[in-house]
């Protein structure tokens, strides 16, 4: 259990309520079968989309990857010679499934934090799936955070295709 405290001496500092000290305490609650099976099947699924990119060989120039997974070539580096949003992605999560991390970074920072949270997601179900306990106050969390990470997921991913135009047009 993990105590996190806020203002811890709000007592004395005599402020009204809403300024004492706040304990959350990080809790494990039980969850029903059908929360259990949905988790697990979720997990399955994301732990199938990590077994194909662990059999994608990364490409060197850092994006085109997922043409072996018999997608079509990207347009937009053909139509206006510039990389896509989502240019390098398959590439970063190839490189980050095989713990090559620097070079998943360099390669689409974006991508490669994408694969390092869609790991812990997995990871998380798996754990929520098998022992039958979800951690209550992250979901809580995360729902009341929803926006900001929404947002959060947005900026990095402008900054990663940022990254991906400047490394494309080699200028870095």
């Amino acid at each position: 259990m993990i105590i996190i405290t806020k203002l811890k001496d709000a007592k004395k500092q005599n402020k009204p309520d809403r300024y004492k000290a706040k304990q959350t305490m990080m809790t494990w609650e039980k969850s029903s079968l059908k929360a259990r099976t949905a988790c697990g099947i979720i997990s399955l699924f994301l732990g199938l989309i990590l077994a194909v990119a662990i059999h994608v060989k990364p490409e060197v120039q850092g994006f085109g990857s997922h043409r072996q997974l018999s997608l079509p070539e990207c347009s937009w580096i053909t139509q206006k010679d510039m990389p896509c949003p989502t240019c390098g992605m398959t590439t970063a999560y190839s490189l980050t499934v095989r713990g090559r991390l620097i070079r998943a970074l360099t390669t689409q920072p974006a991508g490669c934090l994408l694969a390092l949270a869609h790991l812990a997601l997995a990871f998380l179900l798996a754990i929520v799936a098998i022992s039958g306990k979800y951690p209550q106050n992250f979901a809580i969390w995360a729902n009341y955070h929803a926006l900001r990470l929404l947002l959060i997921a947005v900026i990095i991913v402008l900054a990663g295709w940022g990254w991906t135009i400047l490394r494309f047009k080699e200028m870095i």
